[in-house]
């Protein structure tokens, strides 16, 4: 019977730092309001080649004149 006692308090006792653990770590995590994004293309909605969304970021490559041009935006949903 001691020994059953002690298994329990040491599970409630893990239980308690396990959830003391998840607590600390949600509080320091920073609330986001959307993605951010790198962009190369010349946009009043890019300043300083980054911006937020909500959508989806996504790049490019192209084949133009045998050369590779990449391209970097992003898109609402």
């Amino acid at each position: 019977m001691f020994l059953f006692r002690n298994e329990n308090m040491n599970y409630f006792r893990w239980r308690k730092c396990f959830l003391i653990l998840i607590v600390a770590v949600c509080w320091r995590l920073e609330l986001v309001n959307g993605l951010k994004c790198y962009c190369n293309v010349d946009s009043s909605s890019c300043p300083n080649a980054t911006c937020e969304t909500d959508g989806y970021c996504y790049a490019s490559t192209t084949l133009d004149n045998g050369v590779q041009k990449y391209t970097y935006q992003y898109g609402n949903a």
